[in-house]
């Protein structure tokens, strides 16, 4: 029984490093996303894919860019990262695309 687990788990790592990697493509293929936050729009830039409790996460930077007027309002009081889950991201990249 505990082989049939861990085997289990080696296929489920295997999957997370895949679906890692295939993220990673994506943001670097198209590293810039439009944000609408609870403080305005702001224009943020891929940073890095992260794991947080077994669940996949990736992490924006703030661009202070002078077209988003609201870039020191939404870092004052949400800070200079903004983290999307994997669905997430792949509902806004699905929309950016066929935009």
């Amino acid at each position: 029984m505990k082989t049939q687990i861990s085997g289990h788990n080696h296929i489920a790592n295997s999957e997370h490093i895949v679906t890692s990697q295939y993220i990673n493509e994506l943001c670097k293929d198209k590293p810039l996303m439009v944000i609408q936050t609870k403080c305005g729009m702001g224009k943020y830039k891929f940073n890095r894919v992260g794991e947080s409790k077994g669940n996949l996460y990736i992490e924006f930077k703030l661009i202070h860019d002078n077209d988003f007027e609201d870039c020191e309002k939404i870092s004052h009081y949400l800070g200079e990262f903004c983290y999307l889950s994997t669905k997430q991201y792949l509902y806004a990249y699905k929309h950016f695309a066929n935009a």
